[in-house]
């Protein structure tokens, strides 16, 4: 404690001398001085001041000490000994010489709890049995103060039940997953992550890039503190072998005979997707239609594959034939021939049979070679009509579809 005495006056003379009583037995003189307390208590400091006459005057003023407090951890909760359930309230302080960096909790030497404070104050599932319970905080210049109580938690223990999420994270590489076991219920000493690839983590929660797109079985243990276990197990699909399907336009007008022409687009849902995808007409094309694909196989990349999709429709076909009237002059006169064939194998009767059976053929021949339908044969060509065209983009095991409409005029 300092105190002072210069700022005295003496209205018609001058300060000549001056001490300080600290209220402990210790004067000192001078108009300023220092002393240091041993202990803690209420004190009352006296000032004397004497100017040139000899008159003094007094001033005084009563100050609190306190101790300084000393470096350690308070532990107000539990109490050391104590009895208490397995959900317990732990509340303790930490006083260190710097500032904390790491206040934390260890049961029965193992870390369960951390905060970078000066005061805990949570409630922790603890198994039944005796433990102890140990706080350590630690300042930045690493010095450790600690404190432990006993404690004894009652109840029974329940074997640990295992509970396994699994994220796909579709902003990491592709096929990363994230394993998580935190759900799991029970007093959970140690996780054990097995991946499913031959990977396996020692962790609550833990990620992990497959090598390849297909589905694995991840399978997760729990251990509590007395040893017994419990296993979940999930399926990790990944995500690797995701990409998007667009058609554009995904509507298009055309004539009979005519083709429409239609933009496909293949796009990696992950940033990039270097697998070959495949492109198909899978349903819904019209009678006498046909559709291509320029390429019929695309690999994405980093970018946007594009290939052109074609859809060609036929035209209404007439067959052609002879006018009636250019035809009709012969017509007559292959119907006339066979009398005059007969007529001439009149007097030989043994070749008759053989020689009309031959006239009959040559004039069906005729018939024909000369035309001689006189219907008129069309091809129906392709319908007018509103078709849904279902297209497919496929890549290993992943198929995506996609319609397309098309109208026929």
């Amino acid at each position: 404690m300092t105190a002072s005495t210069a700022a005295s006056t003496d209205p018609d003379g001058s300060i000549s001398s001056s001490h300080i009583d600290f209220g402990d037995g210790t004067i000192v003189s001078g108009p300023t001085a220092t002393h240091t307390y041993q202990g803690p208590a209420p004190y009352t400091v006296l000032a004397t001041v004497v100017d040139n006459n000899g008159l003094a005057a007094h001033a005084s003023s009563t100050i609190h000490v306190v101790a300084l407090p000393q470096p350690g951890v308070t532990i107000s909760s539990p109490s050391d000994g104590a009895d208490v359930p397995n959900d317990i309230h732990v509340l303790a302080d930490a006083v260190t010489q710097q500032p904390v960096s790491s206040f934390s909790i260890l049961l029965d030497g193992q870390l369960i709890y951390r905060i970078a404070a000066t005061h805990i104050d949570t409630n922790l599932q603890i198994s039944p049995g005796a433990h102890l319970l140990q706080l350590n905080a630690t300042d930045a210049a690493q010095s450790t103060v600690s404190s432990t109580a006993k404690l004894t938690v009652q109840g029974t223990s329940s074997a640990p039940v295992a509970v396994l999420g699994l994220s796909a994270l579709f902003n990491a590489a592709p096929d990363t997953v994230l394993a998580c076991t935190a759900a799991s219920t029970g007093f959970i000493s140690s996780s054990h992550i097995d991946f499913g690839d031959g990977t396996a983590q020692n962790q609550v929660a833990a990620l992990h890039t497959y090598g390849d797109s297909h589905p694995h079985d991840v399978t997760a243990t729990i251990t509590d503190v007395f040893g017994v276990t419990s296993i979940a197990t999930a399926t990790a699909q990944g995500n690797g072998s995701s990409f998007s399907f667009a058609a554009s336009p995904a509507n298009a007008s055309l004539h009979t005979g005519d083709h429409a022409l239609i933009d496909l687009n293949i796009s990696s849902m992950n940033g990039q997707f270097n697998n070959p995808v495949s492109l198909a007409c899978a349903s819904g094309l019209p009678d006498g239609a046909a559709c291509s694909f320029s390429p019929p196989t695309v690999t994405p990349g980093k970018a946007t594959a594009t290939s052109t999709l074609t859809i060609s429709t036929q035209p209404v076909s007439a067959a052609q034939t002879r006018p009636l009237q250019k035809s009709f002059r012969l017509y007559a006169i292959w119907f006339g021939l066979p009398g005059f064939v007969f007529a001439a194998l009149g007097k030989q009767p043994r070749r008759r049979k053989f020689s009309a059976f031959t006239l009959l053929l040559l004039f069906t021949l005729a018939l024909q070679a000369c035309g001689g339908s006189s219907g008129n044969g069309q091809h129906p060509g392709t319908q007018t009509g509103v078709y849904k065209i279902m297209l497919t983009a496929t890549s290993g095991s992943t198929q995506q579809s996609l319609p397309v409409t098309i109208t026929v005029q």
